[in-house]
Formats: C-alpha cells, structure tokens, sequence
C-alpha cells in the first residue's frame, strides 16, 4: 500500500513537466487537494510521492524563474516551488494525444509508491 492511494490516482492527473517518455514529475489536483511524484530528480531525497495539501488558493502556472520559463505553484496566498521545466496541462491536449500520454504518465504511480524521503517526518 503506498502513501495516499485514495489521492495518486490517474483520474488525479493534471498535467506533467518535462518529457512524457522520460520519466517526468506528474502533478496531481481533485478540487483544492494537489500533489506530485517526481521520478528524476539530481537529489535523491525529492524522488517519490510529495505531501499531499490542500489550499483553497492553490494554483499552477508557467513563469519566469531564474532566466527561464518553468511550472510555479502557489498557495498560502504566495509562491511556493519553481519546478525545472514548463508544465503541460492534459485539458490543453487534443484527445488523441491525450489518450496516448495518460498511461506514460500513470507509470509514476505504480512505480513511485512512497512519499519522497524529504517528506517522511511530515505525516
């Protein structure tokens, strides 16, 4: 049994940053509840499942950070973590291509049971 099953669920997704294919971190949202799983990551410790919150004011956007255009998300009335890539979102896909990325994405759950290390002392 892996940490919050009833959340990290593919009918969960939201969207993704970085390359379909290639192992990337899957952003997860059902109403103001929102998390992610990070397969790939320089730190061993961010790799896994985060904590999953919820926030009324929760949002995911591109922006700049550091010269660059990548995934930002807020709550608590401000910013809180830049991802390392733009996120795409699955309502912005055509349904073909949609129907093609959800399974690559849905990987991370079975593969990614665990909330990350970093988290542990959290719940």
């Amino acid at each position: 049994m892996g940490y919050r099953d009833d959340f990290y669920i593919a009918d969960n997704i939201v969207g993704y940053t970085g390359l379909p294919s290639a192992s990337p971190s899957v952003y997860f949202r059902k109403g103001t509840t929102f998390g992610r799983i990070t397969q790939v990551h320089d730190l061993r410790t961010n790799i896994g499942r985060a904590v999953v919150r919820d926030k009324a004011d929760y949002r995911l956007e591109n922006g700049p950070h550091r010269g660059k255009e990548v995934c930002l998300e807020f709550y608590d009335g401000a910013y809180q973590h830049p991802s390392r890539n733009p996120i795409v979102f699955l309502r912005d896909m055509r349904t073909k291509y949609h129907d093609a990325v959800l399974p690559l994405l849905a990987q991370a759950i079975t593969a990614f049971p665990d909330i990350r290390e970093r988290h542990r002392n959290r719940i």
